[in-house]
């Protein structure tokens, strides 16, 4: 991704308390590479503090990844993506977290961060109670072509569904909403709209119900409306009475 290198760092619960008050207390989610220094330890506390750790950017092993789990991790963060372009056929993180039922798992459906057939045989493996889908969208998502920031990184945003870092062409976050990509496993899997809305707003809020975390919004509050006009679906949205967008 656009992570700088000099930002990264070992596990470190006075840093993470800094952020947290910073924040005020409003961090409910932590991603985390389970090999790094104090990663396990860490992720007992965050959980202690009713905060979901999801594993994400990863290259541990199977056992790191148990172990990570037996601490408290409970989902997957982009599962198929941030992780080393060539893997072990057995020992690998996404085998690890595919095969771990205790993980729910969140998927990038813009069609390049995974291929409509990759991302099938993950869907599969997960079942559809577990499954959550994400955009990684970043600056540039879902706006005009041209140069963004993020920080102090530069982006690029073509017409592809990915932002990408203007000096290597690589990757560094998608351009999708999270409305195209229901709409993507809709038409890439003939499925029903109903268990793909799931994915993107029933099984989140069920993570976060049973980390006993606390949402800002109930469901009389914020509504989406989906309507299928000439085999494509209308999106609208509105908070409180009031439309926020029409798509």
């Amino acid at each position: 991704g656009c992570h700088p290198v000099e930002a990264m760092c070992a596990a470190d619960p006075e840093m993470f308390l800094r952020l947290q008050q910073a924040a005020g207390g409003n961090i409910r989610l932590v991603t985390l590479a389970p090999e790094v220094e104090g990663a396990i330890a860490f992720i007992e506390k965050l959980v202690q503090d009713r905060i979901i750790v999801s594993l994400g950017h990863t290259a541990a092993d199977n056992e790191t990844i148990q172990q990570a789990v037996d601490a408290g991790a409970r989902l997957s963060t982009h599962l198929g993506n941030g992780t080393c372009p060539e893997l072990h056929k057995n020992n690998n993180p996404i085998i690890a977290q595919l095969s771990e039922d205790r993980l729910s798992a969140s998927f990038i459906a813009d069609g390049y961060h995974l291929s409509p057939d990759v991302l099938k045989a993950y869907l599969r493996a997960k079942c559809t109670e577990r499954v959550i889908l994400v955009t990684d969208a970043t600056a540039g998502a879902a706006a005009p072509q041209g140069r963004y920031k993020l920080g102090n990184s530069e982006l690029q945003r073509e017409t592809e569904p990915v932002i990408l870092d203007p000096q290597t062409s690589r990757p560094v976050g998608s351009a999708v909403t999270l409305d195209q990509c229901v709409r993507n496993v809709i038409n890439w899997y003939d499925m029903p709209l109903k268990e793909a809305v799931s994915w993107a707003a029933e099984n989140p809020l069920k993570l976060l119900n049973s980390a006993k975390v606390k949402t800002q919004l109930s469901a009389r509050e914020q509504t989406v409306w989906w309507k299928e006009e000439e085999e494509e679906w209308q999106v609208k949205a509105a908070r409180s009475g009031k439309f926020l967008f029409e798509n």
